[in-house]
């Protein structure tokens, strides 16, 4: 897996199946900060709040290329502003529904590439 394309480049698309693992390194890496900060109280206050924030941005990219699957603008993430309605829309867009069958706009098919996580 192609990790600098899956969280920092923002062109291309990727499957249900990527999002979710990077989700679940999200997730992952955003607990283990809290729980290794939270003995310190004045720590996590800071340094932990700075890894989390800087977390955003891989998933914020993450994101995008999978809305890039849904042949959807990264624009489209804005949606989960709206409170609770935007949430639930963005988890079903993203996670559950199907991308766009062949290439669309923003690349080649995920599913059907010969490498779905290398840049094209």
């Amino acid at each position: 897996m192609d990790y600098k394309f899956l969280f920092f480049t923002t062109e291309g698309r990727i499957g249900r199946k990527s999002w979710w693992i990077g989700s679940f390194y999200f997730l992952v890496f955003n607990i283990i900060v809290l729980l290794l900060f939270s003995i310190n109280i004045e720590i996590i206050n800071i340094v932990a709040c700075i890894f989390i924030l800087a977390s955003i941005y891989p998933y914020v990219v993450l994101s995008m290329k999978r809305c890039h699957d849904r042949n959807r603008s990264g624009w489209f993430l804005l949606v989960g502003l709206i409170p609770l309605i935007g949430e639930i829309w963005l988890l079903i867009e993203l996670g559950r529904l199907l991308g766009t069958n062949g290439a669309n706009r923003f690349g080649p098919d995920p599913l059907t590439s010969p490498e779905p996580l290398t840049k094209h």
